[in-house]
């Protein structure tokens, strides 16, 4: 626009009437040539400013064990987000989205603390394997670190356990202060009660959480094809049953087990 200004007083659409005119003019000719100026460097400036937020969003992969590459990371975080891809370990999983799988590696690190996963090896899946007790157990037993993700078939909604000590299977409960069960649509965690001796035994199961006899959560046969999936509002983790929308049993679409690998 300051350009068309210029060209059309240059071009005497303005009468010229006198000195005093041309001065007048002449001021404001420069007038528009300062406004186009001006233009020009502010869009340099926005220019600037959207190259610098373009460099904020920038990938640094480095050796996690490296203090000095760590502390250098931490001093430079300010421009912007660091990823480091070595704690975003892919899971071969047919339930899980990376959005998922994000939340429940939180949840592991609140429970393991400093216990670094190098990699999640898929040990079972009923859609693969079978949804029978005896084939879970061959796959899960005398296996500790084991992540459950469970999807519920009707709705899809997804929930799941972890245990981090081995399933007994001689019908013995033992304690384990690290196991909690979780659901991602309500998006919570449900830590045990750990003045209760609780989990783990699966010799009726192929997974249970319980305590003397009384099973809080229980994975039984056939859990594809019939409601064995089974829940109660007991001590150990207090869930109230909003973890299978409010069902004492259901039934699961699939079923997968992975092992956490240190």
């Amino acid at each position: 626009m300051p350009n068309k200004i210029k060209s059309a007083l240059e071009k005497g659409k303005i009468i010229n009437e006198g000195k005093n005119n041309n001065i007048k003019l002449n001021m404001l000719i420069n007038d528009c040539i300062n406004v186009e100026n001006s233009a020009h460097e502010i869009n340099e400036i926005y220019d600037l400013i959207e190259k610098c937020n373009l460099n904020k969003k920038m990938k640094i992969l480095f050796n996690p064990d490296d203090n000095g590459i760590n502390k250098f990371i931490s001093e430079i975080n300010s421009f912007g987000g660091i990823v480091n891809d070595k704690t975003n370990i892919k899971i071969n999983s047919k339930i899980l989205s990376e959005l998922d799988m994000n939340k429940i590696q939180n949840w592991l690190k609140e429970s393991l603390g400093d216990v670094k996963i190098k990699r999640y090896e898929l040990i079972y899946r009923a859609t693969e394997h079978g949804d029978s007790i005896n084939t879970s157990l061959q796959k899960c037993k005398n296996q500790s670190n084991l992540l459950w993700i469970m999807k519920k078939k009707n709705n899809g909604n997804v929930f799941g356990c972890f245990n981090s000590i081995p399933m007994s299977t001689n019908g013995t409960y033992s304690q384990d202060m690290k196991c909690f069960l979780f659901s991602l649509n309500k998006n919570k965690k449900y830590k045990p009660n750990l003045n209760i001796n609780n989990i783990v035994n699966c010799s009726s199961h192929c997974i249970e959480f319980g305590y003397d006899g009384v099973y809080e959560f229980s994975v039984g046969d056939k859990f594809l094809s019939t409601a064995s999936v089974d829940f109660a509002n007991g001590q150990i983790f207090q869930h109230q049953l909003e973890i299978s929308d409010f069902q004492s049993s259901i039934s699961l679409s699939e079923l997968e087990v992975f092992r956490l690998i240190e």
